[in-house]
């Protein structure tokens, strides 16, 4: 536009002329396993976005930084100066989306319905008071079947175990949580002998939703044995100061 500034005698243009940017041609396609480019015809003007997608089995790959994503995740390719600012992507075996747990509810991430091979997905339970029992990460297999095919499950953890009624000292550890694997130790006050298993540790038993301990019962204490100090006399005519002694030792019973 010709403008005047401020008490100027002369008018000026506002601005720059423009300049002519040449289209780009049609854009490459991906060859195999590719959806229609979107748009599917051109012109492709100056800043013109083409998206590429795969077909349902396949998901992109071997796209670069700069590549632009649409809200539908489709991979985009910008027509710059005459010329298409990316190399073409393309199409690898995927993997449907994540398999999800028999037991509890542990977050997959990430969790797409199209997962190229080598995509690993890594499980977490998010739910306090829960253990992660099974196979932590899963990988996507060239053959599109993940591997493990099984998600892990988010398993309750169990609850405190039982205590020595009596004469006991306290478990180690002595407060929770007691998750899937956790052994406590029992151990008895002095002069007191552990009777009965010394560990119990939290397992699931099968697909059970919940652990529970390998024995449900704690050990007990029992008066520790005492030694008894016997002098037999060998020959009872003799003096006392005379004997011969032999010294034997055994044990009290309780």
């Amino acid at each position: 536009m010709c403008t005047r500034t401020g008490t100027a005698a002369a008018g000026a243009w506002s601005g720059a002329a423009p300049t002519c940017i040449k289209a780009c041609p049609d854009p490459p396609a991906i060859q195999a396993n590719g959806a229609p480019n979107v748009p599917a015809v051109g012109p492709y003007n100056f800043n013109a976005l083409v998206a590429y997608s795969c077909v349902a089995t396949h998901a992109l790959q071997g796209t670069t930084p700069n590549v632009c994503e649409d809200k539908n995740g489709a991979t985009d390719t910008t027509c710059t100066n005459g010329a298409w600012s990316n190399p073409i992507p393309t199409c690898v075996a995927a993997c449907t989306a994540p398999p999800a747990s028999a037991v509890g509810a542990a977050t997959a991430t990430p969790n797409n319905p199209s997962n190229p091979q080598t995509t690993q997905v890594t499980y977490t339970c998010p739910a306090a008071g829960t253990s992660l029992v099974g196979t932590a990460t899963i990988t996507c297999q060239a053959t599109r079947v993940w591997s493990p095919a099984v998600a892990p499950d988010c398993v309750t953890d169990c609850p405190a175990p039982p205590t020595i009624a009596a004469n006991g000292a306290a478990n180690v550890p002595a407060v929770g949580p007691y998750k899937i694997g956790t052994t406590v130790t029992y151990s008895c006050a002095a002069n007191f002998d552990l009777k009965g298993s010394a560990t119990n540790m939290c397992q699931r038993v099968g697909a059970a939703a919940a652990g529970t301990w390998t024995s449900t019962t704690a050990p007990t204490c029992v008066t520790a044995d005492k030694d008894l100090d016997i002098v037999f006399i060998l020959d009872g005519n003799n003096p006392l100061d005379d004997c011969t002694t032999k010294t034997s030792t055994i044990p009290v019973l309780p």
